[in-house]
């Protein structure tokens, strides 16, 4: 058995375009691997993107639900207009007191000298009822 191995032009033609068309399936494939690669990193962020999108949403809801909260205790905290008559009415019942400190210096008074004049009127009935 022989083998003869003759080269012309149509074999090496042959040959080259053999060897042409598996360069070109491999790095098809390769074109086409990294492209199946892409679109899962493509989903694979999408779903991610997803998931961050509710847990922002969520999250805006419950900062929305704060700052109503924290709106509705501004508009229901004391104002300083309601402090300036708290303040008012403070000052018109030390006023008042004050007044009534004086009228009770006054009737302490009253009754000390009614004090001492019922000291006065019993012992001067003692003293006449010792005569007797």
């Amino acid at each position: 058995m022989t083998v003869s191995f003759d080269f012309n032009f149509w074999t090496v033609l042959m040959f080259m375009m053999n060897f042409g068309v598996v360069a070109w399936v491999q790095v098809s494939n390769r074109s086409k691997a990294a492209t199946d690669e892409l679109k899962a990193v493509q989903k694979s962020a999408s779903s991610e993107t997803k998931t961050l999108e509710e847990k922002a949403m969520h999250r805006l809801g419950q900062h929305s639900e704060r700052i109503s909260a924290l709106e509705m205790a501004a508009e229901n905290a004391i104002k300083h207009d309601d402090l300036a008559a708290v303040h008012r009415r403070v000052d018109g019942l030390m006023t008042q007191l004050s007044r009534m400190e004086g009228q009770v210096g006054q009737m302490a008074g009253q009754v000390t000298q009614v004090l001492t004049n019922l000291d006065r009127l019993t012992g001067l009935m003692m003293h006449q009822g010792s005569k007797l």
